[in-house]
């Protein structure tokens, strides 16, 4: 599985020195907590020394280790840094924007803080910044805490979406999420799946139909167990009530099984398009704003790779549910260097990227070279090695077909 790498964006005018005043203007945070993963943003309007600002605080928050992982903020910003630094945090969630009050965002920024003193995990520098949150403390009726938590989830669609949100949750001893997907007459020992710290990179599900005359999902997960550093896979059975909540989980079988074998299990083709490009790459995010609209940029020895996400998370809606199908594709730039390269698990991916690039201000300075297709992955293999030219790379390195 990708592992998401963030650039932290500091903008604006110097942080104040002390605030004298401090009013709520608004928040959002998207509705992807059954994905594990938060984005939020809190703009204020402060007073220092007589001076009137804009602050703007971005927070992403990870549900499963690392807690209260990410914050930024930025004074008095103009909207196109402020896309810039929302796309750097959030990019890559896939989640829409909910709208919430002052009282929520400061029980989730409570909540999370919370959650790294309890496992000892230190919190984002700029604590100064943002500490004020932390007091009062807030409380909340069992009744409003569920209200708030179903804010930051997406509506289920159908008992698939429900079973891979499930499994996902369950098995990354997440008990918050278990217990919202959970029905309330839900049987089955949470103990027995809870223990497992494991990521779920793909979950295939077959339709039967149980004794009772219920359809009776049967699944087979494979996990990437965090703990032993293991693959292995789960046979459960799994059923849904109407309102697409978890009424039973019984888990047949567990197997460990080697690395060889899952990387068959999550083996993908890749689709790649290598183009001469015309223009100056400083001004590439400028001039390519829409394509990388949900996009993360990470920078390599050798360049900068765009991993740009769908804009949803539907792929959790699948009865074949992978892990990585949250990704349209990669673009990567190579330093000194007069080609881009576009790369896509799918072939609706890649033709996705290059309609977008054809369409985009750099329409006129990006020209196709070259087009490949491999049974399995090698784009990733090219941007860790020495090559910043990938056609040599291939030459020297992989047989292909073209």
């Amino acid at each position: 599985m990708f592992e998401r790498k963030f650039e932290i964006i500091k903008g604006g005018i110097n942080t104040p020195p002390d605030i004298d005043n401090r009013q709520f203007v608004s928040a959002f945070v998207t509705n992807t907590r059954l994905m594990g993963v938060l984005g939020m943003y809190i703009e204020w309007k402060i007073e220092s020394l007589g001076v009137q600002s804009s602050m703007h605080q971005f927070f992403y928050l990870d549900a499963e280790e690392y807690g209260f992982e990410t914050y930024t903020e930025v004074i008095n910003a103009d909207v196109a840094e402020l896309r810039k630094v929302e796309r750097s945090m959030m990019g890559g969630l896939g989640g829409k924007r909910v709208d919430i009050n002052e009282n929520e965002a400061r029980l989730i920024v409570q909540h999370y803080i919370s959650f790294n003193e309890k496992r000892g995990l230190a919190l984002p520098a700029s604590y100064s910044m943002y500490s004020f949150l932390d007091e009062p403390q807030l409380e909340l009726s069992k009744e409003e805490k569920n209200a708030l938590f179903g804010k930051l989830c997406v509506e289920l669609n159908g008992p698939f979406e429900a079973i891979n949100y499930f499994l996902m949750r369950a098995f990354a001893k997440d008990e918050p999420a278990i217990e919202f997907l959970a029905s309330e007459a839900f049987s089955g020992n949470l103990s027995e799946y809870t223990g497992l710290a494991a990521s779920l990179c793909k979950n295939t599900i077959d339709v039967s139909i149980s004794d009772d005359e219920e359809p009776l999902y049967i699944c087979e997960s494979l996990l990437d167990d965090e703990v032993s550093k293991q693959y292995m896979m789960v046979i459960s059975e799994i059923k849904v009530d109407c309102d697409f909540k978890i009424k039973s989980f019984d888990i047949s079988s567990t197997f460990l099984i080697s690395p060889i074998e899952a990387a068959m299990q999550m083996l993908r083709s890749e689709f790649i398009t290598i183009y001469k490009i015309f223009f100056d790459i400083s001004y590439f995010e400028e001039r390519c704003e829409r394509l990388l609209e949900t996009s993360v940029p990470t920078s390599y020895e050798n360049g900068t790779l765009y991993m740009i996400f769908n804009k949803d998370n539907l792929h959790v809606r699948n009865q074949v549910f992978n892990l990585n199908d949250d990704i349209t594709g990669l673009l990567y730039l190579p330093e000194g260097s007069d080609r881009m390269i576009a790369c896509s698990p799918t072939l609706g991916g890649i033709q996705k990227i290059e309609n977008r690039l054809k369409s985009s201000p750099l329409g006129i300075s990006v020209f196709p070279v070259s087009k490949y297709e491999f049974k399995e992955p090698v784009f990733y293999d090219f941007i860790n090695s020495e090559f910043d030219d990938f056609e040599a790379f291939i030459a020297e390195t992989r047989e292909f077909d073209r």
